[in-house]
């Protein structure tokens, strides 16, 4: 019947929402078997709760919702919006805005955002160029004002391209041109809501220093003093009326404040911390299955679920270009025989231990830049091997922290580690195996019996006699 329906000819038909058919795994698997592949779940929550409710709390209840969440096919709703709608199956773009008065360092973080947090940037000031130099000749270049509107539909003719060839675009305004905040609204309002506004705030005499410094000049000019706190008064009120707009939509639009002042290493730590998703790892010993649990758990807590060799399994089956560039990278390590057990993810063969650590690291924050759907938390699983290896020269190779740091440096702070075994692993010594350094006695020290008035011996006074009559002090007994 939905065969008919789905594939009746219709040219206008291509777009379906289905009510509850599927309802549990066997027969999405037949739906998708013979009829059409399921774009995604639409999961409605309510709003005023912060949690999805799991059926009697079971976290290893395996379900249709479990597996869609797996599949990053499942779009928790908590309002009925046809924009959010839209967002979840991803017709949107997503897009920031950085505001800040001049010399606040818009520029440098917008490149910041575009190399660490893969942005697209859509310079308005560099685009106006482009089409006026696309106007004129270099015998006879173009001198008039470039209309408002072609800029934006360079812009526009920018995000289509770029939303072409990216599996998943994001885009980084570093400012506007428009005369009015009003213009560049009505501009945005085609993309839907932003994602995000950054607030650059930087102190007066770090903006006077950076302006001479970008001048050349040796001190900061005072008759350039009342245009920078001209300046400065236009980004408060500018910063006021975007707060006020988009006040009412202040679950969805991320209002954060960016100080400037300090170095660009800070500021760079600072600025991947509010971009970076936080991330909390998961170690278990392979004979606990957590797989369905985290995928429950991140359903529960709105949170991307990644299991590592899963991911890697999936590329490499597919011989995808990832897939190929793993397969290059890959030396096979023995493993322990705790990791030779009943797995259906294969993951002795598919562990990130046999392949390059940046590499597998640069696949996994793609996979959640493409994934996520703006969720705070990654719940990370499949790292932390190096127990998993039978060789101690392999272990002493992959240690733990060298995992740790390349997590935080490519995907995110590590804001938990979740530990699953039978045993606890202790964080300190026992005090029955702690061996203290036992040093031998000194010899006892003999004192020697201080001598009275006068009872030197005639040998010493001669001694002492010598000296003084040649005026040199009496050298100290060598150490």
């Amino acid at each position: 019947m939905l065969n008919r329906i789905i594939y009746c000819g219709q040219a206008s038909l291509n777009k379906f929402i289905l009510s509850n058919f599927p309802g549990t795994i066997e027969q999405a698997k037949v739906f998708e078997a013979n009829c059409a592949r399921l774009s995604a779940m639409i999961y409605p929550t309510s709003a005023s709760t912060a949690t999805v409710e799991i059926k009697n709390n079971d976290l290893t209840l395996f379900n249709i919702d479990s597996l869609m969440a797996k599949q990053f096919r499942l779009k928790t709703m908590s309002e009925w919006n046809h924009q959010l709608f839209e967002e979840k199956l991803g017709n949107r773009v997503e897009f920031g805005l950085m505001v800040g008065k001049s010399n606040s360092g818009k520029t440098t973080l917008a490149n910041l955002l575009a190399s660490n947090q893969g942005y697209t940037v859509l310079d308005m000031k560099a685009t106006t160029e482009k089409v006026k130099a696309s106007k004129g000749t270099e015998e006879e270049p173009f001198d008039g004002p470039v209309p408002i509107a072609e800029v934006e539909a360079a812009i526009i003719e920018k995000i289509k391209q770029t939303q072409d060839t990216a599996a998943k675009a994001k885009f980084v305004f570093d400012g506007f041109t428009h005369e009015s905040l009003d213009g560049f609204l009505k501009f945005t309002e085609q993309f839907g809501l932003p994602d995000f506004l950054l607030f650059l705030t930087a102190e007066e005499p770090v903006i006077k220093e950076r302006y001479a410094k970008k001048a050349e000049l040796d001190d900061f000019p005072e008759d350039q003093l009342e245009a920078l706190q001209e300046d400065s008064r236009n980004n408060r009120k500018l910063r006021s009326e975007l707060a006020q707009h988009f006040e009412a939509h202040v679950n969805r639009v991320r209002i954060m404040n960016l100080r400037t002042d300090g170095s660009i290493e800070t500021t760079t730590k600072e600025l991947n911390g509010r971009f970076s998703p936080k991330v909390i790892l998961v170690n278990h010993v392979k004979s606990l299955p957590v797989d369905t649990a985290c995928a429950n758990i991140a359903i529960k807590y709105n949170m991307v679920y990644i299991s590592a060799y899963q991911v890697l399994k999936e590329h490499i089956q597919a011989n995808t270009a990832w897939g190929k560039k793993l397969t290059a990278t890959r030396s096979t390590k023995e493993v322990s025989g705790d990791l030779m057990v009943r797995d259906e993810f294969n993951e002795a063969m598919f562990s990130p231990m046999h392949y390059d650590l940046p590499l597998v690291m640069q696949l996994l924050k793609e996979t959640i830049t493409e994934k996520g759907t703006g969720q705070k938390f990654v719940l990370l699983e499949g790292l932390c091997n190096k127990e998993k290896l039978a060789n101690i020269d392999d272990q002493l190779q992959l240690r733990y922290m060298d995992e740790f740091f390349n997590i935080e440096h490519f995907i995110g702070e590590v804001a938990a580690v979740i530990g699953f075994q039978y045993v606890a692993e202790p964080d300190h010594p026992a005090p029955d195996d702690e061996e203290w350094e036992v040093f031998p006695e000194p010899p006892p020290v003999e004192e020697k019996p201080k001598k009275a008035d006068g009872e030197g011996s005639e040998e010493e006074e001669a001694q002492a006699e010598e000296a003084g009559e040649e005026g040199e002090e009496k050298k100290a007994p060598a150490f």
